[in-house]
């Protein structure tokens, strides 16, 4: 996890919007590969009410700087800018400095989308309908309950680094039935 600036990144379009942030997608101009870029709530930050999730952020990144260098089933965050002013980078205009953190795209689909999904492109269905007409199987090399093995991993990691996660919820699941690996964001 490194300091960045938004200069590096090629800007895309909005994923979703959750209780406290803003998740967009971008593109690494040094690496190639697809991001998410993450801010508090573009309405939050102009009433310069956003305190409450510029602390989130901040504890975030403490975790993930006191967890293992990679634990698996965990999205990493690949870095995060200083609080500033960002509204070049994103077009808007919202006149109060704030962090944005930059992770890794999420493979696979969420267990279950949110009410946004269906503007935003997310195939809200699949995750049930998926599991209905082909149950989870054993992927060869995978643990007989995938999901289930990658939660609890990850849960733990959390709790040995100091952490309780508050916000593990299946639209933060990410599943892959190709390979029955999950990931988990947020």
């Amino acid at each position: 996890m490194e300091l960045v600036t938004l200069d590096r990144y090629e800007p895309g379009g909005r994923l979703g919007t959750g209780a406290d942030y803003e998740v967009r997608t971008a593109v690494d101009r040094e690496t190639g590969k697809e991001v998410v870029l993450k801010r508090p709530v573009p309405q939050m930050i102009r009433l310069n009410q956003h305190g409450g999730a510029e602390s989130r952020t901040q504890q975030l990144l403490q975790a993930h700087q006191a967890l293992e260098p990679s634990v698996p089933g965990i999205v990493p965050i690949l870095g995060y800018t200083d609080p500033a002013n960002h509204d070049a980078f994103f077009g808007d205009s919202l006149g109060h400095e704030y962090r944005v953190t930059v992770e890794e795209r999420a493979k696979g689909f969420p267990l279950l989308g949110d009410h946004m999904a269906r503007i935003t492109g997310v195939p809200i269905g699949v995750g049930q309908n998926l599991f209905a007409l082909h149950p989870l199987g054993q992927p060869a090399g995978q643990p007989a309950f995938p999901v289930h093995q990658v939660i609890l991993d990850v849960e733990e990691a959390f709790l040995k680094a100091g952490f309780l996660l508050l916000d593990l919820r299946p639209q933060n699941i990410f599943y892959q039935p190709g390979s029955g690996s999950a990931t988990v964001i947020d």
